[in-house]
């Protein structure tokens, strides 16, 4: 769970930097793709690690079972948000 988590502090962190460049920049189209597959790398690991950890130690709790089947029906949300079906 650390990891993800400074995985989500080094994302914010980008986010500002790509603010600070700007769109006109020469390195921004780059930066914004290598932003993006960051961003897509941690959601497949946290739902890989960090929802199968909610899976084991929350045992029969209804909220996490809702999630679970969320994710098994393809929905996206974060653990730190509300829920957003996608």
């Amino acid at each position: 769970m650390q990891q993800r988590l400074e995985e989500e502090q080094a994302t914010r962190r980008a986010v500002r930097a790509l603010q600070d460049l700007g769109t006109d920049a020469p390195s921004f189209p780059e930066r914004l793709a290598r932003l993006r597959q960051e961003v897509l790398a941690h959601g497949e690991a946290e739902e890989r690690y960090a929802f199968a950890h909610l899976r084991v130690t929350a045992g029969r709790d209804p909220v996490v079972r809702g999630l679970v089947r969320m994710t098994r029906r393809g929905s996206h949300y974060s653990i730190h948000r509300r829920t957003v079906a996608a």
